[in-house]
């Protein structure tokens, strides 16, 4: 489950899907994200969404 990460190591995870200098749409890094980290599928639950959202506002 997302929530078991922590907010640094989300993170060092969303910035090693992501291009320094490009634009994403938030949807994409969170299912990029997701994915990265062995999920197949990222449904509308909110937990599973807040802790990367938080991870991405930093």
């Amino acid at each position: 489950m997302m929530a078991d990460y922590n907010r640094e190591d989300l993170w060092d995870k969303v910035r090693s899907v992501i291009r320094k200098d490009d634009w994403y749409e938030r949807e994409d890094v969170i299912v990029a994200l997701a994915r990265h980290v062995g999920f197949a599928r990222v449904t509308e639950n909110t937990s599973t969404k807040v802790p990367i959202v938080s991870a991405a506002r930093q």
